[in-house]
């Protein structure tokens, strides 16, 4: 005879699937919350040595003064909550199933294996793209997070009380996947409340429970047919559980990366020669151009004004504005509207589209009221406009979720205008849409209720710290590049920086210098020259090529000749 010898503890995991290290574990009585209704928990098996609550966890074990170490109760059944060290649920469990285990000395001893819900958003209550009800979704698009519509698309209104938000499927199906990697050859049961039949992997519809098997590496697709649904739950094994639980969140077992695709967000780099604008449809600073149509003159301009460090949580200096010192008067012209444009390169933003997107910032205006921010693709026929509140002078946080780009138009995913952002001080009319959250099949750019910002004289709007990425309910950090990636980002669309040629020459013979560029360009850019120094020659010529450009002079008399000269390059998208 022998016996297996196997480890005497069990790991906790969190919820990124590793050792739970600083969490928190409390036992209760069965049918309640562990917290609410505690039993005691023992040391020892004589259960002579009671363990205070919540027991810590080490590196996925509970922890005795720093040692692992296993806890023992006088009855089979509890409940069990297990916290990670942010206070967030792993799981809880009003009745955890007991299995055998063996410990130090070959004993069968009782542990929790804990009921898990397998879904995500079970409670309907993420909402990101900001539906209003009723929803009708074609096949494969999006609608509450996670759940999409089934091959014939589908139609639903929602509601919610007492904190249950219930979906009514009038049409269709609506569906959610769950990733074969979080998932282990067996069986595995649905459950919902409500009229709504459902099916596992196309199989039969039935009522709720619905009970399906699968091998390794399949996934579960639950789908949902007419009729009301609430309280989903996803759970392994054939056994109905017995409540259901709200669930874990197992996206984040491979969260992706959530990049801010917007470049100088925070205005820090300045390549340009010069920080301020008042021409319409140029750059001031990198990667921000103003463009207006006005009256009166506006400016563009890197201002040095910004939220605390405190507020901001890092330091910074500047931010982007657009102001007038002349007002136009308290209703613009049908035409007039000013725009800070930010244009997102197809390249950048192609990992987004189609996806719901978030975009944050902060703004200060002078005058309090609704403003616009705005998303357009670079054809401008598409366009969705959304709407914030601001107070006069004070700098104002805000986050909105941005639907999901459609599918329909002409979508730049190369190296032209992929996306356009604006934000709008002031719009006529002709710019104005009531439409307000969604995509509409036309260029609007201001929402009816936009404030006229630039009323009366000196008035200002100033944005910094702008983020565009992933709207994600389990990942909603959106993280900025470093300086020295930002400026190499910005770089890729335009750089100054002065240049110069010399040497001996015959008359009228020409020399040439031929320079790489610093960082790969979006296109063949544009070369202007400005402040030149020549010797011996007229003039400075320049031509650009895919990946590098040179400049030539010629000599007027036969000796020595040079020329030192700043040069602008641009491929901006204006």
């Amino acid at each position: 005879m022998s016996i297996a010898i196997v480890s005497p503890f069990i790991p906790y995991l969190d919820l990124l699937g590793n050792a739970l290290q600083g969490g928190s574990i409390y036992f209760g009585q069965t049918g309640f919350v562990a917290q609410t209704q505690p039993i005691t928990v023992y040391w020892d098996r004589g259960l002579s040595q009671p363990a205070a609550q919540p027991l810590p966890t080490i590196n996925g074990n509970i922890s005795r003064n720093g040692t692992p170490a296993n806890v023992f109760i006088a009855s089979g059944d509890y409940s069990i909550t297990v916290m990670d060290s942010s206070g967030r649920q792993i799981f809880s469990t009003l009745s955890a199933f007991e299995s055998g285990f063996i410990d130090e000395v070959g004993t069968p001893v009782t542990i929790a294996v804990p009921v898990i819900n397998l879904l995500q958003n079970t409670n309907f209550e993420n909402n990101s793209l900001g539906l209003i009800s009723p929803v009708t979704l074609t096949v494969g698009q999006t609608g509450h997070d996670l759940y999409v519509a089934g091959s014939g698309g589908v139609t639903y209104s929602f509601s919610t009380t007492d904190n249950v938000t219930t979906i009514n499927i009038t049409a269709g199906t609506l569906t959610q996947t769950v990733a074969y990697r979080i998932l282990q050859t067996g069986s595995y049961v649905l459950t919902w409340e409500g009229t709504a039949q459902a099916r596992l992997n196309g199989g039969a519809y039935t009522n709720s429970p619905a009970v399906v098997n699968v091998v390794g590496g399949q996934d579960i697709i639950c789908e949902w047919s007419i009729g009301t649904v609430k309280k989903v739950m996803l759970s392994q094994g054939t056994s109905v559980p017995a409540q259901w639980l709200v669930g874990v969140n197992y996206y984040l077992a491979s969260p992706e990366i959530n990049n801010n695709i917007i470049i100088n967000g925070r205005g820090a780099i300045q390549n340009h020669p010069s920080s301020s604008t008042t021409t319409a449809g140029t750059y001031f600073v990198d990667s921000w151009l103003l463009d207006y149509n006005s009256p009166q003159v506006i400016t563009g301009a890197l201002d040095a004004t910004s939220p605390t460090p405190l507020q901001l949580g890092y330091y910074n200096a500047t931010s982007m504005a657009q102001s007038c010192a002349i007002g136009i008067g308290a209703v613009p012209a049908a035409a007039n509207v000013s725009i800070l444009k930010n244009n997102i390169e197809g390249n950048r933003f192609k990992s987004l589209a189609q996806r719901p997107l978030r975009i944050n910032f902060w703004a200060l205006a002078t005058v309090s009221g609704a403003y616009s921010v705005s998303f357009s693709n670079g054809a401008q026929t598409y366009s969705c406009v959304l709407e914030y509140l601001l107070s006069a002078n004070i700098w104002t946080y805000i986050s909105m979720p941005v639907p999901a780009t459609p599918s329909a138009g002409v979508w730049d995913y190369s190296n032209g205008k992929g996306l356009s952002i604006y934000f709008i001080a002031m719009s006529g009319t002709t710019s104005k849409t009531a439409t307000i959250g969604k995509w509409q099949n036309s260029f609007s750019i201001a929402s009816s209720n936009q404030v006229n910002c630039f009323a009366n004289a000196n008035g200002k709007l100033s944005i910094t710290g702008v983020q565009l990425g992933l709207s994600n309910n389990y990942n909603t950090e959106i993280l900025d590049p470093d300086f020295i990636e930002d400026d190499a980002n910005c770089r890729r669309y335009y750089n100054f920086h002065t240049i110069g040629i010399s040497g001996y020459q015959v008359a009228t013979q020409s020399m040439n210098s031929v320079y790489p560029y610093q960082y790969a360009m979006r296109a063949t850019p544009t070369l202007t020259t400005s402040g030149a120094t020549l010797v011996n020659t007229p003039s400075i010529t320049t031509t650009a090529f895919s990946n590098a450009y040179s400049i030539g002079i010629t000599a007027t008399a036969t000796g020595t000749l040079s020329c030192l000269a700043n040069i602008a390059i641009d491929a901006q998208l204006l």
